[in-house]
């Protein structure tokens, strides 16, 4: 294999994984709209528990599958980033329990 083939799948493989890896994009991108609210002093105006509501009940959104409990039963294991993760259904029931008791956090 030449050298651009493996760089191609690499990249393939990485925008394939990254849809399954969204939830805790979304997290990473809250935590940062997070300390972007606290620097700025414009956007001090803007109550940080609203971003972290925001952003973790989107991350929640995508965490749940489009299918429901029936799509999560079915789906097989499937190995993200060239096997460095693996996505079961295990890992997105987990997933979705975090995520709901965050959401959960953040409003009490």
């Amino acid at each position: 294999m030449s050298l651009q083939a493996i760089i191609d799948g690499l990249i393939t493989d990485t925008y394939s994984s990254l849809s399954l890896f969204r939830p805790e994009l979304f997290l990473c991108a809250t935590i940062v709209a997070l300390l972007l609210v606290r620097l700025i002093p414009w956007l001090e105006k803007i109550d940080p528990s609203i971003v972290a509501f925001a952003g973790t009940g989107l991350a929640l959104c995508y965490a749940i599958p489009t299918g429901g409990l029936a799509e999560l039963v079915s789906q097989g294991p499937q190995e993200i980033f060239t096997g460095m993760l693996v996505c079961d259904s295990l890992t997105i029931y987990v997933r979705a329990v975090l995520l709901f008791f965050a959401v959960l956090f953040i409003v009490l």
